[in-house]
């Protein structure tokens, strides 16, 4: 196989699995013979292999039942939480690492097991090993909640850690999986997926980012939104992280009176931004739904 020819095959990739099976080698045939001796593809042809697969993407999103794209939303919604999930873990584990022998050893431990668990987890559900996810999502919570934060502050403690809600949300959605077994994808974008999600998800990396962070997953929700319009599965996967943290404040102001002036508004904000990402695949999947009047 040639650079160019697998170049090709990676922007064929872009398209849906189907699509790729019936017409992929066909396209990549046709697109060598045009080549000449060029190792590259041209720009109009990488946009418009871009543009055809949202294209694609958009038609299969229309023929696809309600109850498939709900099944599909919520298996997006568990892959979210456990980025999320691994990302927190990475990122505390990285901070106490960086203190040196500072911290306790079980800290370190815990972190670095839930981290590389999370990892795991992630990539099991993205590859339909719905039961084995759902396994190391729970050993996750184990680890998170009992080994590490459970040593902190005993069990009420724990739903006033950030950390608690993405993993335990994680856990309660991927359960119906199991029985409900939405078609899956590839692991390795997951995999990479990652580390822009290092800098994009809040977590103890805020500290070196600040308000960037902030804006970063304020631009990735917004994506997601408009994501809908060619694929409504992925702002309803979207919507268990402004769920997950309105969980956390709600549950701090209750429990710890944390200041309401500030935090009552932002757990109205997250709780709006959750409805966002929900109200449009609501409508599109609603109105598919009904059936056609004949006159």
């Amino acid at each position: 196989m040639t650079p160019l020819e697998r170049r090709y095959r990676r922007l064929i990739g872009l398209y849906p699995a189907p699509y790729r099976q019936d017409r992929g080698e066909e396209i990549v045939g046709t697109l060598l013979d045009m080549s000449g001796d060029r190792r590259w593809p041209s720009v109009r042809e990488t946009t418009g292999l871009v543009v055809g697969a949202v294209r694609t993407h958009a038609r299969a999103s229309r023929d696809r039942s309600a109850a498939d794209t709900w099944r599909g939303g919520l298996r997006l919604a568990v892959l979210f939480l456990l980025l999320q999930s691994t990302v927190d873990a990475g990122a505390s584990a990285g901070l106490i690492l960086s203190n040196g022998a500072t911290e306790p050893s079980t800290l370190i431990v815990g972190y670095c097991a839930a981290t590389m668990l999370s990892f795991a987890a992630l990539l099991a559900t993205a590859s339909r090993r719905y039961l084995v996810g759902v396994g190391l999502t729970a050993a996750v919570w184990f680890f998170e909640q009992i080994v590490i934060h459970g040593r902190m502050g005993g069990p009420m403690y724990l739903p006033g850690e950030m950390y608690f809600w993405p993993i335990t949300l994680a856990v309660l959605a991927g359960l119906p999986l199991i029985w409900l077994r939405p078609p899956g994808g590839r692991r390795w974008p997951w995999a990479v997926a990652v580390v822009p999600a290092v800098l994009a998800l809040p977590s103890q990396f805020e500290a070196t980012l600040g308000p960037v962070q902030a804006l970063l997953f304020l631009l990735t929700l917004m994506v997601c939104l408009a994501a809908a319009v060619v694929d409504p599965r992925v702002s309803i996967g979207a919507a268990g992280w402004p769920v997950g943290y309105a969980c956390y404040l709600v549950y701090a102001i209750v429990a710890w009176d944390a200041p309401a002036y500030f935090w009552v508004p932002l757990s109205i904000l997250l709780a709006i931004t959750a409805a966002l990402l929900l109200a449009d695949p609501v409508r599109r999947l609603s109105r598919r739904s009904r059936p056609e009047r004949t006159t």
